[in-house]
């Protein structure tokens, strides 16, 4: 009877211990007593204090190997998966490399005095992400190394519906459409030199192209920029290179969309379900691959393969088109293709959708027009082995959904920069993180 009594005793008081700790680490409140140099928090304690939870919270996700890859602010950008540059809509973003100075300093002993002195500078080049800010036009540079965006220009121009970031930085490309006009007007301009913490600066040099441009495209080397002015027989679709030269071809069709691969510039008809589309290769219009309808075309830098997608009587379908044989190849992913972006001449990344809508409505047109939105995960393909699989699970990263366009790849091919269609926030996916286990295998 004793025994049980001291059983009963020690459970209690263990029992007792134990809410004592659960309750210190999850439901207590810190507190200090405020003085000048602890003045009260007038958030309270949570606005600038971590749980006391979060340490078992981080052994528990640490055992499990549950590792937060999303924007913990704790974890450097570096070493995070996925990134959310930006939360407001963005129009349009390039990476630019820049050379900085950095300042070196010895400091020698001499007998008891320690005397500072200057070394030789160094030159390092780092990568920034250029972005334009849709709302109001202001371009913005991300830095992964660095805390957060930081502001380059302050010149206004509301409402920045698309945007090209060209000549590693120095130039950009603004698309937006006037209501007091009525018209869509395109500006041209030079982006001032740029330093992080420094004051934002205007725009200058700006240029206005020609009004109402449909279809607007650069080249990957930015040496070559085109654009398309439809009129009354038809449209002129104009190429400018880097000396203000321009060349015009004339089509009597109005609705064509551009494109780049590599430096080559392609035209296809604006793309629905109901139509048949096709591709052509600029200036000597080269047929490229056509007949279907829904077509939406991504040649590589070579122009030699052809990421396509199309409407069928079975739904989405995704090809490759190889111009040496003619041949068609019908991929396992089903997505459209201005979903994706080429690594090199054989890989893509893409962005493919969970799931698809199902009946008689067609691709691409309700998701353009916005009725319909996807939810995507990221896919690497390989077009040699026709082998395609999830790189990475988009949605269970964060658990919001993403609808990728625009996605781009920088030359280093360690970032992936997107948009997503959702909200247009932008994103930036680590693909160090991703491809040093699989390119081998690829």
């Amino acid at each position: 009877m004793r025994d049980r009594k001291i059983f009963l005793i020690l459970s209690v008081a263990i029992l007792f211990a134990f809410l004592v700790v659960v309750w210190y680490f999850f439901k207590a409140s810190p507190s200090s007593n405020p003085d000048i140099n602890n003045p009260t928090n007038p958030f309270g304690p949570a606005a600038t204090s971590r749980p006391r939870g979060e340490f078992i919270n981080n052994f528990i996700n640490g055992f499990l190997g549950n590792n937060n890859t999303t924007n913990d602010e704790r974890i450097p950008a570096s070493e995070r998966t996925l990134t959310q540059i930006w939360d407001k809509p963005t129009a349009g973003y390039n990476f630019v490399n820049r050379e900085i100075i950095i300042e070196g300093t010895s400091t020698p002993q001499t007998g008891t005095s320690t005397i500072k002195k200057l070394s030789k500078p160094t030159k390092k080049t780092v990568e920034y992400l250029l972005f334009v800010d849709r709302i109001t036009g202001h371009i913005y540079g991300y830095n992964k190394d660095s805390a957060g965006a930081f502001q380059i220009t302050n010149t206004t121009i509301p409402g920045i519906y698309d945007a090209y970031i060209t000549q590693n930085g120095s130039k950009v490309f603004l698309r937006y459409f006037d209501k007091d006009t009525n018209v869509i007007k395109t500006i041209m301009a030079t982006i001032p030199t740029f330093l992080e913490g420094a004051d934002p600066r205007p725009l200058t040099d700006l240029k206005s192209l020609q009004e109402n441009i449909s279809s607007f495209a650069v080249s990957d080397s930015s040496n070559y920029f085109s654009y398309i002015v439809p009129n009354n027989s038809g449209s002129s679709i104009y190429t400018v290179d880097s000396k203000n030269v321009a060349t015009t071809f004339n089509s009597p069709l109005r609705e064509w969309s551009l494109v780049y691969g590599g430096e080559i510039p392609y035209i296809t008809n604006k793309a629905s379900a109901y139509l048949e589309g096709s591709s052509f290769s600029l200036p000597k219009n080269i047929y490229n691959v056509g007949g279907k309808t829904g077509l939406v075309s991504l040649p590589n830098k070579t122009g030699e393969s052809t990421l396509s997608s199309m409407w069928s009587n079975s739904g989405l379908l995704t090809f490759i088109s190889s111009k040496k044989t003619g041949s068609l190849t019908t991929l396992s992913i089903k997505t459209i293709a201005s979903k994706c972006a080429w690594m090199d001449t054989t890989r893509l990344l893409c962005g493919v959708p969970s799931t698809l809508i199902s009946g008689e409505e067609g691709l691409p047109d309700d998701w353009f027009q916005g009725s319909i939105s996807f939810s995507d995960d990221l896919f690497l393909v390989n077009i040699n082995t026709g082998l395609s699989y999830t790189l990475l699970s988009l949605t269970g990263e964060t658990g919001n959904p993403f609808d990728i366009i625009r996605p781009q790849i920088n030359k280093g091919l360690t970032s992936l920069v997107f948009t997503n269609k959702q909200n247009g926030g932008l994103w930036l996916v680590n693909l160090n993180r991703l491809l040093s286990s699989t390119t081998s295998s690829q």
